[in-house]
């Protein structure tokens, strides 16, 4: 058997990324040099080496290595008029500079909560002879009246309209639905079917309750004292779950109960009335239950900060000579589930960039450092702020009927 396990099933992924680059170190403020209404786009690789190099020292050896390109030739602007300041400039290897490593990726935390689980349909039913509920649920007098109806049957008799005067709980076995043990059923449907097999028509309202850590809680009540329900005869309803707690064993009541006045009629207090209670298309967000095979899926879209040390500056685009990405990704099921996570924006190679990761009840964590090398990275792709940002898809996948190994 496989089973939802009774807590929020989840994934915790915690990403630091280091990007290391081949860069100069950055002695300069632009702002000191040009307007503040000039963006900077620091586009800048360099050999690896040793030393110490300034804004100064390129400007005065090369005549060329300041141009001022749109940022709609760029591809994040949309005037040919708004232009940005590119350095461009070659160095002799015998020149020593100084390395920083920037910009960093800000640490992102998250948690990916398992979606619901499909259930199998289930059903079960229970029958109540009309002797039990007379006994329980009405009068002494009512009871007495009918077990007199019962004696003198036959021939035909007139009977007349009893009412309950009590309600009483009747408790169904442990587990009634052979799939389920509990769940938290987060939607789906309980339709009930009443059947009268007594000679007289009857009338009820149908609560059904369940168990929760010994408190009795209510489900939903079914309507059908409306309108009587003729002998052989059925009345149905259907309820909708909506994150509805559903324990290891049922409860049901019949509320408003009444038998009709009816003449010619034999009585026979053994004569039942059945109830039938069918779960159907049913998705459960924790619990204990027979699980189909199925694969769950799911992905989220996040955007995460990438940027440099002075906050005032915008970077649009950064290509990676080597870095790393520390993860750890954390899973609480105890089935086979692939973990993913897509850098959109990130290329290597013309490809987009993407890591898998593959978890089981034998390997629940995975921790590791991913090192990158020789990717462009683009950050102009989040609406609601065209730079220091980089998109980043998460999701899984969860396989209830196969293990990955």
């Amino acid at each position: 058997m496989k089973y939802i396990y009774p807590l929020y099933k989840y994934f915790t992924i915690a990403l630091i990324v280091l990007l290391a680059y081949s860069c100069v170190k950055d002695n300069f403020d632009v702002r000191e040099k040009f307007s503040n209404d000039i963006k900077w786009n620091p586009s800048i690789a360099l050999p690896l080496a040793y030393g110490h190099l300034t804004l100064g020292n390129i400007v005065k050896e090369r005549k060329d290595t300041i141009q001022h390109i749109s940022e709609k030739t760029l591809g994040y602007g949309s005037q040919d008029s708004d232009l940005v300041i590119q350095l461009r400039y070659g160095l002799d290897s015998a020149r020593k500079i100084e390395i920083l490593c920037l910009p960093v990726m800000q640490p992102y935390d998250t948690t990916l909560y398992l979606k619901p689980i499909q259930l199998l349909d289930a059903h079960t039913e229970f029958d109540k002879k009309v002797g039990e509920l007379l006994q329980d649920n009405f009068s002494n007098t009512d009871y007495s009246d009918y077990q007199n109806y019962e004696a003198m049957s036959p021939p035909p008799l007139t009977v007349t309209e009893r009412t309950a005067d009590k309600v009483e709980t009747y408790s169904s076995p442990t587990s009634p639905f052979t799939v389920i043990e509990y769940a938290v059923i987060s939607e789906g449907n309980m339709e009930v079917i009443c059947t009268n097999n007594f000679t007289v028509p009857f009338t009820a309202d149908i609560a059904v309750l369940t168990d929760s850590a010994g408190i009795r809680q209510e489900i939903t009540v079914f309507n059908f004292s409306s309108q009587w329900i003729n002998p052989g005869s059925s009345m149905s309803d259907v309820f909708t779950f909506d994150h509805t707690y559903l324990g290891s064993q049922l409860f049901y009541e019949y509320r408003n109960m009444k038998f009709a006045d009816a003449s010619n009629v034999t009585v026979d207090l053994n004569n039942t009335i059945d109830l039938d209670i069918h779960l159907t298309n049913l998705k459960a967000s924790q619990g204990k239950a027979v699980v189909p095979q199925q694969t769950i899926t799911m992905d989220s879209l996040v955007y995460v900060t990438i940027r440099d040390k002075d906050e005032s500056k915008k970077i649009y685009k950064i290509i990676v000579d080597e870095g790393l990405i520390h993860y750890k990704i954390t899973s609480s099921m105890q089935v086979a589930t692939e973990f993913f996570v897509i850098f959109e924006s990130m290329k290597y190679q013309n490809d987009t960039v993407t890591k898998n990761a593959a978890l089981n009840r034998f390997h629940p964590v995975e921790e590791a450092d991913w090192f990158l090398q020789d990717l462009e990275a683009d950050l102009t792709k989040n609406p609601d702020q065209p730079y220091n940002s980089i998109p980043i898809r998460l999701g899984y996948k969860v396989y209830t009927g196969t293990e990955l190994m």
